[in-house]
């Protein structure tokens, strides 16, 4: 009995890597500036960064999984992944050939947070141009 792994059907999770690839392409981390809430800072120009869009959850608990060491100054997270390593290794996965990637699996594991929308997507939501 031999226990299937992901890379023995590439084109079984082609659709699913699609969407991944298409996730991760339309939604990128977007910040903007805006006038601070505390009206004694925004009086003298202070400023806050605000969230417009956020990468796709699962890419975000993909960074999480990949922690850097490097310590910063701020508490926010880094990562060592590499948003254009991650577009390459889900296009060549997309169009269902193999990868030696140490990502595959992760993937395919947080595939689970992609939005089923994006799996099966409705024919009324087509906009065409």
């Amino acid at each position: 009995m031999s226990c299937a792994s992901p890379l023995d059907s590439p084109s079984r999770n082609a659709a699913t890597f699609a969407a991944m690839l298409a996730d991760l392409s339309s939604n990128v981390l977007q910040v903007c500036l805006v006038p601070s809430r505390v009206p004694e800072v925004a009086a003298r120009c202070g400023m806050i960064r605000a969230v417009i869009s956020r990468n796709p959850l699962w890419y975000r608990k993909l960074c999480a999984r990949y922690s850097s060491r490097r310590r910063r100054r701020s508490c926010k997270p880094d990562t060592r992944i590499k948003r254009a390593n991650v577009l390459a290794v889900l296009e060549r996965l997309s169009r269902g050939l193999p990868s030696r990637s140490p990502y595959v699996s992760d993937l395919l594991d947080l595939s689970q947070y992609l939005d089923p929308s994006l799996l099966d997507p409705h024919p009324d939501d087509f906009v065409p141009f």
